[in-house]
């Protein structure tokens, strides 16, 4: 595992048995992940940002399905 990445553990209250699921729901912030773009406009122009980040977990276990949601400021996406 790269030296950059922080490893969380879980502990369940009890033992799953073979064929049992477990349901973890994870909450992730990012901080400094937008950037203006362009990044000098005048002032008629529309500011615009652009998200630099991941939506994706890494996990050591198999995932079946994956359901991220972003939150932003605003309803208005480019792309």
């Amino acid at each position: 595992m790269p030296p950059s990445l922080v490893g969380y553990s879980v502990s369940l209250p009890e033992q799953l048995s073979k064929g049992e699921n477990f349901t973890l729901d994870v909450l992730a912030v990012y901080t400094h992940s937008l950037k203006p773009f362009p990044e000098k406009i005048t002032q008629a122009d529309i500011q615009l940002l652009v998200f630099e980040g991941s939506a994706y977990y890494l996990s050591p276990y198999e995932i079946k399905a994956r359901s991220p949601t972003i939150k932003l400021p605003q309803a208005r996406i480019e792309s």
